[in-house]
């Protein structure tokens, strides 16, 4: 007889989450004040809050627009850019965007859309 398969939560829906995650391997890399921050943000997101008052604690940064593989479902390597657009960040702007999000980021994904480690300055 088969046994109806159970359906697993969402677990970053699950408070317990983020203790584990401050609890585990990150105990010694996040800051009082980025725990602060991401309880605030976990409990504004799950009263529904409206107008938020904390910072978000996860990023995402493309360091580059371009990629080197020709993958098919992909529709970057099919980019046309402009003569003079710029497609790779310039070290100087990547610094003042760290400087400005670093007290509260506990997570940066380098990659969305382009392939970072295109850029020669980072």
């Amino acid at each position: 007889m088969l046994r109806p398969r159970q359906i697993k939560r969402y677990e970053m829906n699950n408070s317990y989450y983020y203790l584990n995650l401050f609890r585990t391997f990150r105990l010694k890399k996040i800051t009082l004040r980025k725990f602060i921050n991401i309880l605030h943000t976990v409990f504004e997101w799950k009263t529904k809050k409206i107008f938020v008052k904390s910072k978000p604690f996860a990023f995402r940064l493309e360091p580059s627009a371009i990629c080197n593989l020709k993958c098919p479902a992909c529709p970057t390597p099919k980019k046309v850019f402009k003569p003079g657009q710029v497609k790779i960040m310039s070290l100087m702007n990547f610094k003042s965007i760290y400087e400005k999000i670093s007290k509260y980021a506990c997570r940066m994904t380098f990659y969305m859309e382009g392939e970072p480690m295109t850029n020669p300055y980072l």
